[in-house]
């Protein structure tokens, strides 16, 4: 849907999953790329917080995090480790290895992923 352009049907969707079952991570992780990606900020991060509170080794979630907090706080000391811990919990996830490479290269450019 999200590939479409129809962010409220995915929207929709999303939320049904959690409604479905509240314990799965990977809506409450797209749900605060979306949100991410639409300036809420605080509810990106909810929805975030709530994914890592379900599978604390969500990368996904972990990179996303990191990437909101690189958005949001002053330095990059705060979306480091995030980036460290999804690097460590799936090595094959090239999207936060790109951030961390950033974080520790001095650049604050980084970015979100699905």
């Amino acid at each position: 849907m999200d590939r479409m352009g129809d962010r409220a049907s995915e929207r929709e969707a999303l939320a049904k999953s959690i409604q479905l079952d509240p314990n799965l991570a990977l809506p409450q992780n797209q749900l605060g790329l979306l949100d991410l990606q639409d300036g809420k900020l605080a509810d990106a991060e909810a929805h975030l917080k709530k994914a890592l509170s379900i599978d604390p080794q969500y990368a996904e979630a972990q990179n996303n995090l990191g990437v909101l907090y690189g958005q949001t706080r002053a330095g990059m000391e705060t979306p480091r480790p995030l980036f460290r811990q999804a690097v460590e919990n799936n090595p094959q996830y090239g999207q936060a290895f790109m951030n961390l490479g950033l974080i520790l290269a001095g650049q604050e450019t980084v970015r979100g992923s699905r």
